[in-house]
């Protein structure tokens, strides 16, 4: 028996569920109340997309708006909710999390939320009844033209959804990756005075992600490799977290680095 990934696991799914204080319950109905709503506007602008005769790339996609219709005018509050809600649900949950097959697997959305829409209309969202578990595989920010609104539809399934949406961390989930490829820029420009409070609650988040997702126990999904392949499964279970750029980097942690950095070579 490998004792250390029984314990860890045993460790987390009691802390997962302690029970909370009768006010702290409330407050976090309130939160999957936004969330709901938030996923059930996300679903009809999936639809109205889908509707629309002439397909164009997310950059040229302009919907004036979007932010307060998918977060109400309250945008930066539902933000922060969010952020806060789904780092405390990640904190307590393994930097291994498992799912069960049959499931879905989406990777580098990269802040493209038109695809994000297109890819829940043709597969079905994770809220609907019925619904395969969901994995994202990383790298939800930079690059794209909606960063904040992938990222708060990601986190808000969190939130609704904790034990069926997954989210792995990816070697964009990084301050430095996120001064270098706009995510930081997005946050500031489109959240005017809260921007660095938002972009410090969302790294906040990401700091305390998953590096990895065991689907029914045969395949394990991580969002860069394995590198040399030299660490067990068990050995994920004892990341400590919140896990910063300058911990992962540490060359005595060369096999996190590769988890979230090994990009598939010819020779491989």
């Amino acid at each position: 028996l490998d004792f250390t990934t029984i314990t860890e696991k045993a460790r987390h799914v009691l802390k997962y569920q302690n029970p909370v204080h009768k006010k702290k319950g409330i407050i976090f109905e309130c939160v999957r109340g936004r969330a709901r709503m938030v996923v059930e506007r996300a679903r009809e602008l999936a639809m109205q997309v889908a509707k629309e005769r002439e397909d164009k790339f997310d950059g040229d996609w302009d919907d004036e708006g979007l932010l307060v219709h998918l977060f109400s005018t309250e945008y930066v509050d539902t933000l922060a909710l969010f952020a806060n809600t789904a780092r405390k649900i990640l904190s307590v949950q393994p930097p291994m999390v498992q799912a069960e097959a049959p499931c879905r697997i989406f990777g580098d959305l990269h802040g493209q939320f038109r695809d994000v829409l297109l890819l829940f209309h043709a597969f079905g969202d994770p809220a609907q009844r019925d619904a395969p578990s969901f994995v994202f595989n990383g790298d939800f920010v930079d690059r794209g033209a909606h960063q904040l609104e992938v990222l708060g539809l990601l986190l808000a399934y969190k939130v609704l959804l904790p034990e069926k949406v997954w989210l792995v961390r990816g070697n964009h989930e990084d301050r430095t990756m996120n001064q270098r490829y706009g995510f930081k820029d997005d946050c500031y420009a489109r959240l005017g005075e809260f921007g660095p409070k938002l972009f410090d609650l969302f790294h906040k988040a990401f700091d305390v992600l998953p590096l990895a997702c065991l689907i029914s126990s045969k395949v394990l999904c991580v969002h860069g490799g394995i590198g040399d392949g030299a660490w067990r499964l068990a050995d994920i279970l004892t990341i400590t977290r919140p896990l910063q750029e300058d911990q992962f980097m540490d060359p005595t942690k060369y096999w996190i680095n590769s988890i979230l950095w090994s990009d598939p070579i010819e020779d491989d």
